[in-house]
This record gives C-alpha cells, structure tokens and sequence, in this order.
C-alpha cells in the first residue's frame, strides 16, 4: 500500500511542483493587488477577486503539497510538516473569506444598519486567523526544510534551507512584533512564505526531491 502511494505522488510529482511553482508566483502578484479598504455594492469588487484568487491559490498549494508528501509517505517531517499546512490552510480560507466576503458584504449596508463595532470585532477575529495561518504555515515550512536537509543531495538542500528561512524569518517576524498584520505585513509574509515554495516547486517538478 505504501509503495502504491509513493508510486503515485511520483508520477504526479511535475505536475503538482509545476502548479506549487506557479501558484507561488501567483500569490505574490495577487497580494500586491489587495485592496486598502473592503470593495461593497453591486457586483463583483477588487476585494472580492482578490480574496477569492488567495482561496484558490491556497487550495492548489495544498493538493501540490500532499503529493510532495506522498512521493515519501513514510517520511515523518513531511507528513508533520503537512499536518501544520493543512492547519494554516484553514485559518487562512477563514480569514480570506471573513475579510474578503462577509465584510465587503456588510459594508455594502453602511454604518446606520451595520454598527462600526462590528466591524472592529470581524477585524480582530480576521487578524487572528490570518496570525495564526501565517504562523502554523512557516512551522510547516521549517519541518518541510528539515526533512529535505535529512534526505540529502543538492537541489533537496537549497530547497531545504529555502523552506526553513522563507517559514522561520515569516513566522518569526510577525510572532516577534516586526511586521504588522496590515497591507504591506501581509504581503512581506505571504512574499516570503512563497518564495520558499517557489524553490520548493521547483525542485518536485525536476523530480529532485
């Protein structure tokens, strides 16, 4: 059974590197497009597009990423680094949707029916799911890195150091106080985050790891 799975992960190993790569890219390009306040009224707004680009995008990397975990099923850092993964992915789909759907929404509505407190609160909560995605994601990286740096040979050790500096320097930023979770925070951790799935990409599309 393991074999089959590992079988499996390899043969969908350049496609998902492929997407992994190309999705990383994408991420940068859509948060340099986020909007400053919340898009509201008929239709179909900025906040709307983007938010809903960075839910499609998230779900890609996902997929990508379990099958780089299933090409070594047995290997314990990368199904650890999937768990953290899977984790942030779900924070990260809350915050998007409550910032990018539900408030837009609500701000459509003004003030007189929708109080200012509300808002406040919606922030807070989104600000903490995305904290918390932000955070669990560059656990997941560092474990990834660390696994890649055990299984040896070059492209898995840039790889490996990419994923660990690109999770550490992310998560430790925001954890410690240097960034903020505003517009341009965001966007230098979801810059980071993706620079070192980038490499990671990469490397599975080559078949290197």
């Amino acid at each position: 059974m393991s074999n089959s799975v590992q079988s499996s992960g390899a043969d969908l190993a350049p496609r998902a590197g492929g997407l992994l790569a190309a999705s990383a890219v994408l991420v940068i390009f859509v948060m340099g497009h986020h909007p400053a306040g919340h898009g509201h009224g008929e239709g179909i707004s900025l906040s709307h597009i983007v938010h809903g680009a960075m839910i499609v995008l998230l779900v890609t990397q996902l997929w990508a990423l379990s099958v780089f975990t299933l090409v070594r099923a047995g290997d314990g850092w990368r199904l650890a680094g999937l768990v953290f993964f899977a984790m942030a992915t779900v924070a990260q789909l809350i915050a998007g949707t409550m910032n990018g759907f539900v408030v837009a929404e609500l701000a459509g509505h003004g003030t007189e029916l929708v109080p200012q407190g509300v808002f406040t609160a919606l922030w807070e909560i989104n600000q903490g799911f995305a904290g918390v995605g932000i955070a669990l994601a560059g656990l997941g990286l560092v474990l990834w890195g660390a696994g890649l740096i055990r299984q040896g040979g070059r492209l898995a050790l840039l790889a490996g150091l990419a994923l660990i500096a690109s999770g550490a320097v992310s998560a430790g930023a925001l954890l410690f106080g240097v960034i903020a979770l505003d517009i341009a925070g965001a966007f230098i951790a979801y810059g980071l985050q993706a620079a070192g799935l980038l490499v990671l990409g990469l490397a599975l599309w080559r078949r290197a790891i």
